[in-house]
């Protein structure tokens, strides 16, 4: 399955989730940017989990 989401280091270091088809920063609650690390890969696989599901 193509991968909606990715994560990608903003220029102060920090990540950002974005949708891969638009390029654009995923907004949930608020932007998922100014993240560290981790909390980038959490959130991904929350949104990968959401995808999965909505296959099924």
């Amino acid at each position: 399955m193509t991968k909606r989401y990715a994560k990608r280091r903003t220029g102060d270091g920090l990540w950002e989730v974005y949708y891969v088809p638009t390029g654009s920063t995923v907004v949930t609650d608020g932007p998922l940017s100014q993240l560290e690390e981790h909390e980038a890969d959490e959130a991904l696989e929350l949104l990968e989990r959401m995808v999965e599901e909505e296959h099924r």
